[in-house]
């Protein structure tokens, strides 16, 4: 079943600033939201815990990508990119999960 692939505001913004730094990232980065975007669960997916329909995966070794999948309306959206130390305090503190 083929779904929709958003990428909301914090999700852009996030993996701009990140490109911005480690421009090396950005091949990394695609081949995962090409993977995305043919499968909400590819190889390598975590559940994130205590969040409902959200999700990680690994790419660049440090960094995450973070996604919610609605099944329901089969929709994906790309909500935050960061280094591993710092993704999951950027979405308590942006947001409020």
């Amino acid at each position: 079943m083929a779904h929709e692939f958003i990428i909301n505001k914090s999700g852009a913004r996030s993996a701009k600033k990140l490109f911005k730094k480690h421009p090396e990232l950005e091949k990394d980065f695609r081949a995962v939201v090409k993977l995305l975007r043919t499968n909400p669960f590819p190889p390598g997916y975590k559940k994130l815990s205590g969040v409902d329909n959200a999700y990680r995966i690994a790419f660049g070794g440090d960094y995450r990508l973070i996604y919610s999948f609605d099944a329901g309306v089969l929709v994906l959206t790309l909500v935050l990119v960061a280094d591993r130390k710092d993704v999951y305090e950027q979405l308590k503190k942006n947001l409020g999960w």
